[in-house]
């Protein structure tokens, strides 16, 4: 179907003085047939649109100043679409001046009751005061320059058109509607502002909005949106959102980086959200040639505790949910096990080893919202002794589990304490919750809701606390 022209895109750019050479992709072109973009600005070339590869160019050399940009999409259909936009090229702020040492006062009084004058003491240079001489290159005067920022801040009307755009694609593919914003394509983008009224347009409308940074991705959900938003009273104050990577060291220590993710209001730290944000970080600069990519983790927190996560082959991301904000570790953990459990299949196969499946005799159930295996297979997931106390006629029967040290007791039919479901003794299987039972023995649990698929993770080197 053939539809006008739509250009989408930040309202606001910023770069500081001196910058090196800028590309960005953060404009969103739509239309049928394509668009072509033109670009109206007095500007020389500095400011350029490539066609070939749908962004904007920005050339060294434009000075400090504000520059008005237009540019306007066209695909022979009514109305053609025009999108403007501000780049202000500024000073950094200048570093804080160093408060200078008073020097002292000397005492008059002091000084004459004595007729002898000490005189000051002069240390003359030194041959070290000189820098040696160095083959080494020299420095690139540019290291010390200030980083590009980056702020996204979409006013009323480009939220709207990114919602309607979002909410169209999401009832033609029947898929949940989300928001990209791109700004992989722009140096140094490790975090992007957006203001309270675009947050909770997004947030209103159920729509999830993902910004694509220049060291990963964040999704945020509607619900985290609308809570960001009503942190900043619904007014001016800007939500930042980032993700700062740093590299570490897998080949001596496992860790391969680790991802800083910050959210604040204002110059209020965000330390959670209700509901978990998506973080997804690339792996193209580490060679995972012969490693079990099933055994790599994100942990966070003293000591690191496992919180789950995967790494995609199809994107070559690792993809983690998290709640709190924070520093998070990406590791590889030799001794760890991956269970994978399907609710249309009894088969448990654990992803991180090459043992045989296990197959269950039964399928897993779900009560009140919570799966329910059978005692003896969730025993074997989580390498668990199992002992029965059996009925009575006055007391039901009662399961043991034990690993590391601890035991777990409860009966059939009960609730123990934090549990939520029971045991269940169902078709002559006593049927366990799943998740209460993984997590009492440090254990995580993760659920796919498009696979219905869950996985039990474990470092089975790390005793149960």
């Amino acid at each position: 179907m053939e539809f006008a022209p739509i250009i989408t895109g930040p309202a606001t750019m910023n770069l500081t003085v001196n910058y090196r050479a800028t590309t960005t992709a953060v404009f969103t072109i739509r239309g049928n047939p394509l668009p072509t973009v033109t670009i109206d600005n007095t500007h020389d070339d500095t400011i350029t649109w490539n066609s070939a590869e749908n962004r904007l160019e920005i050339a060294p050399g434009l000075g400090i100043g504000t520059y008005r940009v237009v540019l306007t999409a066209d695909n022979g259909l009514d109305p053609t679409a025009t999108h403007t936009f501000t780049l202000t090229v500024r000073v950094p702020a200048p570093p804080p001046t160093p408060t200078p040492t008073p020097t002292p006062t000397p005492d008059v009084e002091a000084d004459a009751e004595t007729d002898e004058t000490e005189a000051p003491t002069v240390t003359p240079p030194t041959a070290e005061a000189t820098p040696p001489a160095t083959d080494e290159e020299p420095e690139d005067p540019h290291d010390d320059e200030p980083e590009t920022e980056t702020t996204i801040s979409l006013d009323p009307q480009e939220a709207q058109t990114l919602i309607e755009n979002a909410l169209a694609t999401a009832q033609a593919t029947g898929t949940a509607p989300t928001v990209t914003i791109n700004l992989t394509d722009t140096e140094y983008a490790t975090a992007a502002e957006l203001n309270a009224e675009t947050a909770e347009a997004f947030a209103t409308a159920n729509i999830a909005v993902t910004l694509a940074l220049s060291g990963g991705e964040i999704t945020i959900s509607p619900n985290s949106l609308a809570e960001l938003a009503s942190m900043s009273d619904h007014n001016d104050t800007p939500i930042t959102i980032g993700l700062a990577i740093t590299p570490g060291n897998a080949e001596t220590t496992g860790n391969f980086l680790t991802a800083e993710v910050n959210i604040s209001v204002g110059d209020n730290v965000v330390n959670s959200t209700t509901t978990p944000i998506t973080v997804a970080v690339p792996m193209d600069d580490f060679n995972l040639t012969g490693l079990n990519t099933h055994r790599i983790v994100a942990k966070q927190g003293t000591p690191p505790a496992i919180i789950g996560g995967a790494f995609d082959a199809t994107t070559g991301q690792f993809i983690f949910e998290t709640q709190p904000t924070g520093a998070f570790s990406i590791v590889y953990v030799e001794t760890l096990t991956r269970l994978s459990i399907r609710m249309d299949s009894p088969v448990i196969t654990d992803l991180a080893d090459n043992s045989p499946a296990q197959v269950m005799d039964v399928l897993p159930i779900i009560q009140q919202g919570r799966t329910l295996l059978p005692v003896r297979f969730m025993a074997y997931a989580l390498g668990a002794d199992i002992d029965w106390t059996p009925a009575t006629s006055y007391s039901p029967l009662t399961v043991h589990l034990a690993l590391d040290g601890t035991t777990l007791s409860f009966r059939a039919g009960e609730l123990a304490p934090g549990m939520d479901v029971p045991a269940q003794i169902i078709n002559n299987r006593t049927m366990v919750p799943l998740r209460f039972i993984s997590e009492f023995f440090g254990a995580v649990v993760t659920w796919d809701d498009a696979t219905r698929s869950l996985e039990i993770i474990r470092d089975t080197a790390q005793e149960h606390l």
